[in-house]
């Protein structure tokens, strides 16, 4: 049996909600059809939507100068009947998209005012230019508020220049495609800057789409590093030919390699 909680906060208004589309996967990646008969349960009281309104009152940069690399800290002050849920934004600079963020922990500080502080690490290896905090969106229940005040902007000015990233090696280890066991491959990258993710696309025989991450990166010296990756292959998976394929690396200047690939492996009987 599988349990899934679900958290019913007071503002949400009062009615009937439905549970839909309910289906599994198991190991061997077969899903079930979809559970026809909606679950439902009934909210009985609330606060209603109307009255719990969401606003912006102040973003801010500090410091608003980066040299050398360092951390800058974004502050966010919002007004609202009830507890945010959370605040997503972009960090854009030279090399566009740099960083997703997402915050969901608030600290009251007023009747109504909510307020919340966010840490983001620049690199000494990327592009000088101006950075920009972007598609700033804060949501509780029932309100999203978007800013479309002062844009938020960090000036960085950096000495050191990244280079593109080379994947020279792929070393997939002897015993891929073991049952209950972890198939995991190697790859071997020049750079002069740091490298801090590796990603790939892998596909099953029953499925493709999923994106794979590198979990561990290490320097070998000389500019050279080593970034290791993997799949867990159940005891019930497919049997079949599996890819690991589009292998990228980045490093810490936000720069991206050309891709690779593919790693083959079966997984027999």
């Amino acid at each position: 049996m599988y349990t899934q909680p679900y958290q019913i906060r007071s503002s949400l208004q009062p009615g009937k909600y439905f549970i839909k589309s309910i289906s599994v996967q198991n190991e061997a990646e077969l899903k079930s059809l979809e559970w026809k008969n909606h679950q439902s349960f009934e909210v009985i009281a609330g606060k209603s939507p109307t009255t719990s309104s969401l606003n912006i009152e102040s973003l801010e940069f500090s410091p608003k100068l980066i040299q050398g690399g360092g951390t800058i800290t974004a502050r966010f002050v919002f007004r609202s009947e009830i507890v945010p849920l959370g605040v997503n934004a972009l960090l854009t600079g030279p090399l566009d998209y740099l960083e997703s963020i997402s915050i969901d922990r608030f600290t009251k500080q007023g009747e109504n005012t909510w307020r919340m502080e966010n840490t983001i690490q620049i690199s000494e290896w990327l592009p000088s230019g101006t950075y920009q905090l972007s598609n700033l969106i804060a949501y509780h229940e029932n309100v999203f508020a978007t800013y479309d005040g002062k844009p938020l902007i960090v000036e960085v000015k950096n000495a050191k220049v990244a280079d593109k990233p080379v994947i020279l090696e792929t070393i997939l280890e002897p015993e891929a495609g073991k049952r209950s066991a972890m198939t995991t491959f190697r790859v071997r990258i020049r750079s002069a800057a740091p490298v801090n993710l590796l990603t790939a696309d892998y596909e099953t025989p029953r499925t493709s789409g999923a994106t794979m991450y590198g979990y561990k990166i290490t320097s070998l010296g000389n500019d050279e590093w080593e970034a290791v990756g993997g799949a867990y292959i159940f005891a019930n998976s497919p049997e079949g030919t599996y890819n690991i394929k589009n292998m990228k690396v980045r490093n810490e200047g936000n720069i991206i390699s050309d891709a690779v690939g593919p790693i083959v492996f079966k997984v027999e009987k």
